[in-house]
């Protein structure tokens, strides 16, 4: 589906430029979407890790999906 294509994607994207902490946020949504929510953590964890002032991303994980 569509959200199996943007997480490739989106994975793609963080492999070419893997310090990019917003790419790794972004590719969290459609790992959400498909219910892979240990990856989606994983990354905002990352993201958070390399910009701290990723605010929306802390704020997820501050009550991450179950």
């Amino acid at each position: 589906g569509r959200y199996e294509d943007a997480a490739q994607e989106y994975a793609r994207a963080v492999a070419l430029v893997p310090d990019n902490a917003r790419g790794r946020a972004v590719l969290a949504v459609p790992w959400m979407y498909l219910g892979r929510y240990e990856q989606a953590i994983a990354g905002l964890q990352e993201s958070v890790a390399m910009k701290p002032t990723r605010r929306l991303a802390a704020k997820v994980l501050e009550k991450p999906p179950k």
